[in-house]
């Protein structure tokens, strides 16, 4: 049979089948469609088929019709004029529903035989938002400052659970290539809470035995593909009495790379670093912001002043950065004079 088939089939039955959301808010109806597209990606250093997904919402209980017409209302973006049907799937997951819903679809694929899958689009008809039902305001100034504070427990609450993946690999002694969050849940990508934004790990591990402990050479956010790469090298002997070394060392690299993330979503992200000496590089716009956040990060994890942190981040790691000491200097003050939001 050869895949148009098989999708035609699953469609088939699928579209016989009415499926139900409920949490301490949100409650609808949905139904489940593969939509033809088969797109070849790398998963856990393989070529992979993944189905791609649309699914339907409607019979939306009140609180859901109420947040989705608010967050239409405050980002027009979300909006498209003059269409019955729209795609919500970047409200959902900034609400938060759209990685837990996508987790039971892919339950229910599996029984069908169907691994591998990823949302294309979540739609909704406008006129499901009709209803006798009270609008929501809210207090800009108060808003501002409520997401600040849900933006900083967001970010911990991510960090935290990228470094529990990655040392899960380090503490089964893994040797080689895996991509996270899905070699660990089985889940494709991490999914950040209350926003649109998500992203993958892509983690290689390599063991040395000649070095003492452990080393990473390298970590990098590619926007192109919402992906942070991490190169860690380990002497697989000593794992367990550098644990904590690195558990810190990790914090403060996803979180400077989780803040190119953030940047780039923002559009504040300019990867124009081609022929920039050390100096250069390290003074960047979107450089400076990322490694006060993760210093920051690492200095409350270790409960150490921020200014010892930094330094001794400077000190310890002149191979990667290969800057003079009055170069050195000059970073750090930047760094501990930066003013966060």
């Amino acid at each position: 049979m050869n895949i148009q088939n098989y999708i035609d089939k699953i469609n088939s039955f699928l579209s016989k089948k009415t499926y139900h959301y409920e949490d301490e808010v949100y409650s609808f109806d949905y139904t489940i469609e593969l939509n033809g597209d088969v797109k070849r990606m790398i998963s856990i250093g393989e070529w992979t088929d993944f189905y791609m997904l649309n699914y339907k919402i409607f019979n939306l209980n009140d609180t859901s019709k109420r947040i989705l017409s608010f967050i239409f209302k405050k980002n027009p973006e979300y909006q498209i004029d003059n269409e019955d049907v729209i795609d919500i799937k970047k409200p959902l997951r900034q609400l938060g529903i759209e990685r837990h819903l996508g987790s039971s679809i892919k339950s229910i694929l599996r029984t069908l035989n169907i691994k591998n899958t990823m949302t294309d689009k979540v739609l909704l008809n406008l006129s499901e938002l009709k209803g006798d039902y009270d609008e929501i305001t809210i207090n800009e100034e108060s808003s501002q400052k409520r997401n600040v504070i849900n933006e900083n427990m967001i970010k911990r609450e991510t960090v935290r659970n990228v470094i529990k993946d990655i040392i899960k690999v380090v503490k089964n002694e893994n040797e080689g290539e895996f991509n996270l969050p899905e070699f660990t849940n089985d889940e494709p990508e991490y999914q950040i809470r209350n926003t649109s934004q998500s992203f993958s790990v892509e983690l290689s591990v390599k063991y040395d035995k000649s070095i003492d402990g452990y080393h990473i050479p390298n970590a990098f956010y590619s926007s192109e593909d919402d992906v942070i790469e991490i190169i860690l090298i380990i002497n697989p002997n000593n794992i367990a009495k550098n644990l904590f070394q690195l558990i810190g060392e990790l914090n403060e690299i996803v979180t400077h790379e989780l803040t190119h993330l953030n940047q780039y979503y923002k559009g504040q992200l300019d990867y124009d670093d081609e022929d920039l000496g050390s100096l250069e590089y390290y003074t960047r716009e979107h450089e400076i912001p990322a490694q006060y956040y993760g210093h920051k990060r690492l200095s409350k994890l270790i409960n150490q002043p921020f200014d010892v942190t930094v330094r001794n981040w400077f000190d310890t790691h002149k191979d990667i950065h290969q800057l003079t000491p009055d170069e050195q200097e000059i970073v750090i003050d930047k760094i501990l004079n930066f003013k966060s939001n």
